[in-house]
């Protein structure tokens, strides 16, 4: 009889050790799944002809580089913003 109780008890032991790994690799695989694979899909690509965005140097808007005012290093989006940075710096 103690040979019967010896193997239950040692196939409990085994499942309680199969039940742990198979609960730690669920929760590895649920780790990986929502810090490496969501932070993948949320980060924002730029597709091809993707426009530069830049700020304006006297009010702070953003706008596409292409329609801005360039003045040395600056970029400001009018020209009545050029000409107040002028006479203000």
């Amino acid at each position: 009889m103690s040979g019967l109780r010896y193997a239950s008890a040692r196939r409990h032991v085994v499942e309680i050790v199969l039940l742990k790994w198979l609960l730690l690799f669920a929760l590895g695989f649920l780790a990986y799944h929502f810090l490496v694979r969501g932070r993948s899909k949320r980060r924002i690509r730029p597709e091809d002809g993707s426009v530069r965005m830049v700020t304006c140097a006297g009010c702070g808007v953003f706008f596409p580089e292409r329609d801005g005012v360039k003045d040395a290093d600056r970029v400001f989006c009018c020209e009545k913003h050029k000409d107040q940075w002028g006479k203000s710096h």
